[in-house]
């Protein structure tokens, strides 16, 4: 079997998308034993079977990675594919047919859609998608589409969700007392989708109206193209004492972050482009590490009335701190909370757990 992504692991951002992949392959690999995944970095294209190298190849051009990838389907004889969607080019068009021809059992990952407004209208990429993406029903008949339900492009899908590895470690929290200063942490990558100007602007607002009352800090981790959009947020209302900014962050020192954190934000901005329903990985990790979640769009699998779920309005009102508040001292009465919601990721967000229509699908003769 053989996962092919396309996606530049070296680009920004991509440490998340990396993390799943990895999540997603030791699944695959109990399932199916040897497993391969093609990685993308630096100009070349590399083939690996867990963590052994085992080929490399320079690539100028989306049509060598598509040569390369074609090649080592041949050469090592896979039966079927699980394929990251890059967005479709007659390349890609080009893999699919050429697949199928061999007789392999293939799934096409969607990680998000609809997608059309996170491009650019005119955008290049888009209008050759729009031409292409008609034709991939012809070489594919399952979709995995990620947190959401319902076909597309005339193709069945399978509902799959990001979810975590059980085998992580899942840090134990200590809740605190409500005298003291209530932590909120983003970890994010901070585009325009995120919309964490609504946090910074709940609270200001919230500030100006509990003068003296609870203190919140709010805790951004990571970098992103609205970063300094916020910082001037910050500066313009005076809130540098409450807000830290720690840029992009891993390993020990996000886990410190984590540690200091009461209440976890998702996003906040999926209305800019009509993301109802939007499953992050973030929200995931969360869960993992036993935090309450804020976000303001549909996640499947958090269903409404999940006790640690803070839902917002998904528009661009500033968020309602003290609300957040008020729902977090009736969470925290129970002192297992955090327990409680690390012991829901075990039981309803692991790959295998999200993965298993898709094993099922592939191990159809």
């Amino acid at each position: 079997m053989m996962y092919i992504t396309f996606n530049d692991w070296a680009a920004q951002g991509q440490y998340g998308v990396g993390k799943k992949i990895l999540g997603q392959m030791r699944v695959f690999a109990d399932a199916f034993g040897r497993t391969y995944v093609t990685v993308r970095k630096a100009g070349k294209i590399s083939l690996y079977s867990g963590e052994r190298l085992l080929e490399q190849q320079d690539i100028s051009a989306f049509a060598d990675y598509v040569d390369a990838v074609l090649g080592w389907l041949k050469k090592y004889h896979i039966g079927k594919t699980y394929i990251r969607y890059p967005l479709a080019t007659g390349d890609f068009i080009r893999l699919l047919a050429e697949q199928k021809s061999m007789g392999i059992r293939s799934v096409l990952e969607v990680p998000l859609y609809p997608y059309d407004k996170l491009l650019a209208p005119a955008s290049a990429a888009l209008q050759t998608d729009k031409m292409y993406r008609r034709e991939i029903a012809r070489y594919i008949e399952r979709i995995a589409r990620v947190g959401g339900e319902g076909d597309i492009w005339g193709i069945q899908s399978i509902y799959v969700f990001n979810g975590i590895d059980p085998q992580e470690s899942f840090p134990l929290k200590h809740s605190r007392g409500k005298s003291e200063e209530v932590v909120f942490l983003v970890v994010s990558s901070m585009e325009p989708i995120h919309g964490y100007e609504r946090l910074i602007k709940g609270l200001k607002r919230y500030y100006g109206e509990h003068p003296g009352t609870s203190r919140v800090r709010l805790l951004f981790a990571g970098t992103g193209t609205e970063e300094v959009r916020y910082k001037r947020l910050v500066q313009r209302y005076a809130l540098g004492g409450c807000i830290e900014f720690h840029g992009f962050q891993s390993g020990e020192e996000l886990a410190a972050l984590y540690d200091r954190a009461d209440i976890a934000v998702g996003a906040l901005g999926g209305y800019k482009y009509r993301l109802d329903v939007w499953d992050t990985m973030k929200n995931a990790e969360y869960c993992r590490q036993g935090l309450p979640l804020v976000y303001s769009h549909v996640d499947l699998r958090f269903p409404e009335g999940t006790a640690f779920v803070f839902r917002v309005p998904d528009d661009d009102t500033p968020i309602n701190i003290g609300n957040i508040l008020e729902g977090y001292d009736h969470l925290r009465q129970k002192e297992d909370f955090s327990e409680r919601i690390q012991a829901y990721a075990r039981k309803k967000l692991s790959w295998s757990s999200s993965l298993k229509p898709v094993l099922q699908y592939l191990n159809t003769c």
